[in-house]
Order: C-alpha cells, then sequence, then structure tokens
C-alpha cells in the first residue's frame, strides 16, 4: 500500500468540510421542508423511542424491531431530556451527518487506498463519495414527474445522513467492518476478531439485513485460516446479542424473536401511485409495465451500461488482484440478493443500499 501524503490527508480535510458546510447549508436552507421531512418519520421512529425510554426505566415494550436504534437513542433521551422523538430527531440526525459521514469519508477512502493500492483511485472514490448525494438529488431533480412529495430534497438528506433512522449508523458500520476486515487480512492479529465480532453484531441489531456481511467475513477467515479466530468471533457476536435475547425472552417467551421489515406486507408501486417501479423480483412485470408506460427506456439503458462498466472493471481487478475481487464482490453480492427479494423497496433502494454504494464507487473509480 502506498504512504499516505500530505495532499491525501488535504483533500479528505476539504472534503469533510465540504460535506460539513454543505450538511448545514441544507438545514439552513431547506428548513420548513426538513421539518416536514423528519414529521414524515415520527412514527416509525416514536416505536423505537418507546422501546427506549422503555429500557431506560427497565420495562419491555412489546414489538418486532431490534433494540440498536433504541439503544443508540439512549443517550440522546437523557442528554436533551427528551419525552417526545421530535426533541431528539434534529439532534441525532446532526450527530449521524456531521459525524459519522465524516468518518465514512475517510473510511471509504482507506478501503479504496488498501483494495487498490492507488492514492488517485482512494482520492476520486472518497470524492465520489462526498458529492453522492447531489448526485442523486440532480438526478431525480432534473426529471419533475420524479421529484415526487419532495423526493429529490428527502434523498439528498438521507444520503447526507441527515435523517435519524438507521440507515446512516448501518452504512458507518459496515464500512467499519469492511475497513476491518482489510486490515485483519493484513495484520491477522486475533484482537481484529474480536472487534469485527463486536462490530458485526452491532450492524444486525441495528439493521437485521446486515447479516449480508457474513459471506465477506467469512471469505476474510477462510483466506486467514485461524480457527482460534473464527471461534473468537462467534463467541463475541453471540455474547453481544444477548442484550436482545433477553429482551425477546421478556417480550415473547423465546430468545428467537427477531423479526425484520422481510415480514411486513407492503402496498405495490400502482397501488401508491408512485411513478418509479419497485425494485423486486416479484415486481418485473410491473416493472416492465412502467418502463413501457412511462418512457424511461433512458433509464434502462444508462443502468445497462453502468452494469456493463460495473462487470468490465470487475472482471480487469479479477487479474490485477483476486483478493481486493473477492471481497468486493462478497460486499455487494449479498445486499443485492436479499433486497431483490425484498418486496417494498422502490424509491427506498438508495436508502438501502446504502451500504455498498462506496463498494460500486471503487469499482467506478477503478
Amino acid at each position: 500500500m502506498p504512504n499516505i501524503n500530505r495532499t491525501f490527508i488535504k483533500i479528505i480535510i476539504v472534503l469533510i468540510i465540504f460535506h460539513t458546510l454543505s450538511a448545514i447549508g441544507v438545514l439552513t436552507l431547506f428548513t420548513n421542508q426538513y421539518k416536514i421531512l423528519l414529521s414524515l418519520s415520527i412514527e416509525n421512529e416514536a416505536e423505537y423511542f418507546n422501546i427506549a425510554q422503555g429500557l431506560i426505566n427497565g420495562k419491555a415494550i412489546k414489538t418486532i424491531r431490534t433494540i440498536g436504534l433504541p439503544l443508540f437513542f439512549i443517550p440522546f433521551i437523557q442528554l436533551f431530556r427528551a419525552v417526545d422523538i421530535k426533541q431528539i430527531l434534529v439532534p441525532v440526525s446532526l450527530f449521524n451527518s456531521l459525524i459519522l459521514y465524516n468518518i465514512s469519508i475517510i473510511l471509504v477512502a482507506l478501503i479504496a487506498l488498501r483494495l487498490t493500492n492507488s492514492l488517485k483511485i482512494a482520492i476520486f472514490t472518497a470524492t465520489s463519495w462526498t458529492f453522492f448525494p447531489w448526485l442523486v438529488y440532480l438526478l431525480v431533480k432534473v426529471k419533475p414527474e420524479y421529484d415526487y412529495a419532495g423526493l429529490s430534497l428527502g434523498r439528498l438528506i438521507c444520503q447526507m445522513f441527515i435523517y435519524p433512522p438507521s440507515d446512516a449508523i448501518s452504512a458507518f458500520i459496515v464500512l467499519l467492518i469492511v475497513f476491518l476486515s482489510i486490515v485483519f487480512l493484513e495484520d491477522k492479529k486475533t484482537i481484529f476478531s474480536f472487534i469485527l465480532g463486536i462490530s458485526f453484531a452491532i450492524s444486525v441489531l441495528f439493521r437485521p439485513q446486515n447479516i449480508a456481511l457474513l459471506l465477506l467475513i467469512a471469505s476474510v477467515f477462510i483466506k486467514i485460516k485461524k480457527l482460534k479466530s473464527i471461534f473468537i468471533f462467534v463467541i463475541t457476536t453471540l455474547v453481544i446479542f444477548i442484550p436482545q435475547f433477553i429482551y425477546n425472552l421478556a417480550i415473547s417467551g423465546s430468545i428467537f424473536n427477531i423479526k425484520t421489515v422481510f415480514d411486513f406486507e407492503n402496498l405495490t408501486a400502482r397501488e401508491i401511485g408512485y411513478p418509479l417501479p419497485f425494485y423486486s423480483v416479484r415486481s418485473i412485470p410491473y416493472i416492465l409495465v412502467s418502463i413501457h408506460q412511462r418512457h424511461t427506456l433512458y433509464i434502462v439503458t444508462s443502468l445497462g451500461l453502468i452494469s456493463i462498466v460495473i462487470v468490465a472493471t470487475l472482471i480487469d481487478l479479477y487479474y490485477k488482484s483476486r483478493i481486493s475481487f473477492y471481497l468486493l464482490i462478497s460486499w455487494i453480492l449479498p445486499y443485492i440478493i436479499i433486497y431483490s427479494l425484498y418486496n417494498g423497496t422502490d424509491h427506498n433502494i438508495l436508502r438501502f443500499m446504502m451500504p455498498i454504494i462506496p463498494a460500486l464507487l471503487i469499482i467506478v473509480s477503478v
């Protein structure tokens, strides 16, 4: 891996400053619209808030949610003496954007650097990650019929982590796990299996779909070939899951009561009148009809060209660095498979795919 020079550090600092000013600017210029968008998430986040209050008071609230986000809310509830979810929405959002996103810029740069051994690619990837929210904003804004109920601004604040749900924290922890996995491959120190176990368990507690990371972690352990490290990882993961098991036992009488949003029945795109097709293999017929009816051929063409570029780059990467190739594939593929089976992804696809967007940016940057 090439040595990190001053230019690299200066560019990362500039990107962090740019994101910080952008986040503050968005909140300042779109204050009213931002409040409206936050109000849309109140009902969903209120359940997590109630669970958090229950944990503080020693009461178990019956729910199908995992306790990762409620545990995260607790310090904010205590700090701001909150009695309502509205009192912590903005502080949580600011923490996500000004702290987690800025650290994520560093993580993306270091991951790209270690996978490609190129300072230029690392800088380009980190820059792409920083400007990606604005690219999404402009792509949605350019088609007025797609700017459904302020979707462009909604996607912007979501991609910038200026949003209270678990998307931001989930994406951040995934990046941390990927970085730790790469370092583990290089250093092979047992301590990393312990840290990976903690990080993986926390990521699943925030978003159960992050179990997709198991393929990436498994590929690392296969390469390292240390049974002791595997044992430490498994035990650590189970220990971190103990609070969830206890909570499940309290509300249902069984430790295995973790359900996910996959259990929900969602409205189809046609029922809610949303102009974009759902991203789901169950909705392929609807997607085809939507493409024909709404003249979205340019979307298919664009996605096709992007897919060709990604596949070509992966083939090239396979011959240059097979370790990097396998890590990227095991990082991306499970998430695509999981969410292709999810019946309610629709316009939220970018939210759910946030953990793998940096991987795709690395591939495009190579």
